[in-house]
Parts: C-alpha cells; sequence; structure tokens
C-alpha cells in the first residue's frame, strides 16, 4: 500500500463488489475500497467483551490508514467502534438502503422475516463526524 494512497474501507458483511455502480463510485471518491468483514458477536458476549473486540477491530482497521470507514453490522459493537474511529478523526460513514421484509405471524405468535435490502439511493449516508448533519456523497 503507498503511504499517499487513500482507502475507504467496507467494514461491514456486505462486499463492495456486489454494490451498484452509483455506490462504488460514491465510496471511490473517498479512496480505493477496501472491503473488512464485520467481526462476528456472540449474544453471551458481554459489554466489557464488546468494547475489547472493538478496540482489536479498530486496531486492524487503523492499520490501514483509512480516510473513511463504512461502518455497518451488530449494533453494539458498531456503536463503540464509531466512537473509536470519530475520537481519532475519522469520516464513518453508512450506506442508505430500503428494507423490504414480508413479515407473518404463525399460530404462535412469532414473526418469521422474509425478504432483503434494497438499495434506492446513489449515494453513501450519513458522515457521523458531523453532528446532526447529513452528508449525502452524489455520483
Amino acid at each position: 500500500m503507498n503511504n499517499n494512497e487513500k482507502i475507504f474501507i467496507n467494514y461491514s458483511n456486505h462486499p463492495s463488489n456486489r454494490w451498484n455502480p452509483e455506490q462504488r463510485a460514491a465510496a471511490e471518491k473517498y479512496g480505493r475500497i477496501v472491503d473488512m468483514e464485520f467481526h462476528k458477536v456472540s449474544m453471551d458476549e458481554d459489554e466489557r467483551d464488546i468494547e475489547w473486540e472493538a478496540y482489536a477491530e479498530y486496531c486492524r482497521i487503523m492499520a490501514l490508514h483509512p480516510v473513511a470507514v463504512m461502518c455497518q453490522g451488530e449494533f453494539t459493537l458498531t456503536y463503540v467502534l464509531i466512537q473509536l474511529l470519530q475520537q481519532a478523526g475519522v469520516t464513518v460513514l453508512a450506506a442508505c438502503s430500503e428494507r423490504k421484509v414480508e413479515e407473518s405471524i404463525d399460530a404462535e405468535f412469532h414473526l418469521p422475516r422474509t425478504g432483503n435490502s434494497v438499495d434506492r439511493r446513489s449515494h453513501m449516508g450519513v458522515d457521523s463526524n458531523r453532528s446532526g448533519s447529513r452528508n449525502e456523497v452524489q455520483s
């Protein structure tokens, strides 16, 4: 990796090779896209475990010196990791999509879910370094 190269990290379980061209173009405005799989979080982990995992993932991400990170995954790890990235001055983004889900209630009142998320915009979403403001990157 060139020390002057700008890096956009896709820290999610959605590989960038499956993104639509508009989403890829929006991400590439920040730099070369590097996919990093979002860490698997166990239901048995407590707050301290999550904090340690977030710090370990933060170190792994920061080793690449990114200018921006799209961070999407399990909520508790995402929350802690975004705080660490923001404190380091890294731009943190989220992609916007429309969720298409059908819900039905079975005889025991369970809610099975089927469907998927469908991209509906050609930009990356929220720049969380700007409190309350929306930073949309148009292609």
